[in-house]
């Protein structure tokens, strides 16, 4: 299930109990914070560490680490306290300064967290601003230019207040580099998917055509998703930043239809794969 772009907007209220929460919903949200840390930043830096494999850059795979194991423990620690809130307002605004946090630690890494790794790997050099960030690299640009993992964050946050909590959000998928888009395309051409349905919009045609000429091999189809993006066209609504996939294999008719209604009722839409 998708989450995209927005459509008719209709009024919802909110469902969240008022009782105990149930243990298992604790389970839920510290998996779905693990999951969203996870694909957060394989979106960050997925592209960087397959071309760093490449060449001898030792240091670099520990500062790209670094940068992970802090989205993943912040995504997480914010989904296991949340799923025990009864308050929306205090989850909207913890799943917000999240999201805030998450755009600083993609915004810094290459700065802070390579010096960072160069004070534990020697200590001579602790304290000292070994890769400054660039001047005018503020807090407030960084956030700016993290807008749409901040709106990502906090429309699923909004999401969940208005969705019964006994119905779990679990993201399969988020922001796609053109290496993961790739791996979902692979997955779709070995199991007989029409990608000349499944795009037939804007350019879709001709980006399938060009995928159709290349194997199926996931870095002969990122290359030509690669130049496209390089011309600012995007295959898929993952690729921009602004769509988020749903785990939708274990809920009933009934539960992804209130899904649905939560997801127009905040004017986004939602389509059911």
């Amino acid at each position: 299930m998708a989450a995209k772009s927005p459509l008719d907007r209709k009024p919802i209220a909110s469902t969240n109990p008022a009782g105990p929460i149930p243990q298992t919903y604790h389970k839920i949200g510290f998996l779905n914070g693990l999951i969203i840390g996870l694909a957060l930043a394989g979106g960050a830096w997925l592209i960087d560490a397959l071309r760093l494999s490449r060449i001898p850059v030792p240091l670099q795979f520990p500062s790209l680490l670094l940068g992970s194991l802090l989205l993943v423990i912040l995504c997480t620690l914010t989904g296991w306290l949340t799923s025990r809130w009864q308050s929306s307002l205090a989850i909207l605004l913890a799943w917000f300064t999240t999201a805030i946090l998450a755009a600083l630690i993609i915004g810094y890494q290459p700065y802070l967290g390579r010096t960072i790794t160069i004070w534990l790997a020697d200590r001579r050099f602790w304290g000292l601003s070994i890769f400054p960030p660039p001047t005018g690299l503020t807090p407030g640009l960084v956030i700016f230019t993290g807008f749409f993992v901040i709106i990502l964050l906090t429309f699923l946050a909004l999401l969940r207040l208005r969705v019964p909590r006994r119905i779990p959000l679990v993201v399969t998928s988020g922001v796609r580099t053109a290496e993961a888009q790739a791996h979902a395309l692979q997955r779709k051409r070995q199991l007989g998917d029409d990608l000349n349905l499944l795009y037939q919009r804007g350019y879709g045609p001709q980006i399938v055509a060009q995928l159709l000429a290349v194997p199926n091999e996931v870095p002969a189809m990122a290359a030509v998703l690669q130049r496209w993006m390089d011309q600012g066209v995007y295959m898929s609504r993952h690729m921009r930043g602004d769509a988020l996939d749903l785990r939708n294999r274990s809920l009933s008719a009934a539960d992804q239809a209130l899904i649905v209604q939560a997801v127009q009722s905040m004017g986004a839409r939602a389509l059911i794969e």
